[in-house]
């Protein structure tokens, strides 16, 4: 594994907020890079076996792919979103690989927002908090992606260690999946879904911000096909992070994302761009060695930075 420089390194006991605004600040733009292992886009130079989720030799070459794509884009990208049920898939051993990917991100001084849209009675949602957001925990990520779903009592848990470590808690709100509008856009006397939920989260929001920056540590999962539910939201949430997916993949317009953030000291901020399988697997380069698939995997994340940085 190569060692790339490591040139940042912010803490995120005091605020999860903070430590995304001026890291995006710091790099100049605010890309995020899922570690999504599709194990049947891993990379030919990285393969072993038959790469069946069951089989030993899948975990230690899903491993030793990302371990490669961390040590070249660790000096580069804002935050690391893995998702978890990639990692489920592959049993204990896949849990054990997230674990150590976690691990070797903090070493390195990178962020790291787990994508597991937990959502359960409160009961369990203080056992799923414990997990990932207690500084004791086996497996201590910095921020967690949760489902509202079942009313914000169930958010709760989450929110208190948000208060007492300044861990991040990005809310699904409104999605970049073809189906998102069939429920997030019904209307109530007060408004669409997404709208009714932004609202119940404003005070909240606002209870978490940073004294760095005055982002807040409680942000919202808002698809970057949804430009114009975007928009709506961040008059109700103007100072929650977004976390915008769709972008590469799922075909979503960079151009118009920019509806989700707002003027900063040079640039405009208030989110972070993820993209996973668009960069983490270059088109037509699946069979590749591996110097040529090295080299278009960086030449793939340079543009898709570039992209982010020329709408800041």
């Amino acid at each position: 594994m190569s060692k790339a420089p490591n040139t940042k390194s912010f803490e995120t006991e005091s605020h999860f907020g903070d430590a995304v605004i001026e890291c995006a600040r710091s790099l100049g733009h605010c890309f995020c890079l899922g570690l999504d292992p599709h194990l049947s886009m891993i990379p030919e130079a990285f393969r072993a076996g038959d790469m069946h989720p069951g089989n030993p030799a899948t975990v230690s070459a899903t491993e030793k792919f990302l371990l490669e794509v961390i040590d070249r884009t660790s000096h580069r990208v804002v935050a690391y979103k893995p998702q978890s049920a990639m990692y489920e898939a592959m049993g204990s051993a896949g849990i054990n690989l997230l674990e150590r990917l976690v691990a070797y991100i903090h070493e390195r001084g990178g962020l790291v927002l787990l994508d597991a849209k937990r959502g359960d009675i409160a009961a369990t949602a203080e056992a799923y908090a414990r997990a990932y957001l207690a500084p004791d925990s086996p497996n201590p990520v910095d921020a967690l992606t949760v489902n509202p779903y079942m009313g914000l009592d169930t958010i709760e848990p989450y929110l208190d260690l948000s208060r007492k470590h300044g861990k991040g808690v990005y809310v699904v709100l409104r999605t970049s999946n073809p189906g998102a509008g069939a429920f997030q856009d019904l209307r109530s006397e007060g408004g669409t879904v997404y709208e009714v939920i932004a609202e119940n989260l404003r005070p909240l929001t606002e209870d978490l911000c940073g004294a760095q920056t005055g982002w807040s540590s409680l942000g919202v999962v808002v698809g970057a096909t949804a430009p114009a539910e975007s928009a709506k939201i961040r008059e109700i949430l103007p100072k929650a992070l977004y976390l915008l997916p769709g972008y590469g993949y799922q075909k979503g317009d960079i151009t118009r994302i920019t509806s989700a953030l707002v003027p900063g000291p040079s640039k405009l901020e208030g989110g972070l761009i993820s993209s996973s399988r668009a960069t983490l697997f270059p088109q037509g380069e699946h069979d590749s060695p591996y110097q040529k698939w090295t080299a278009a995997f960086t030449d793939q994340l340079e543009r898709h930075i570039k992209a982010v940085e020329d709408i800041l």
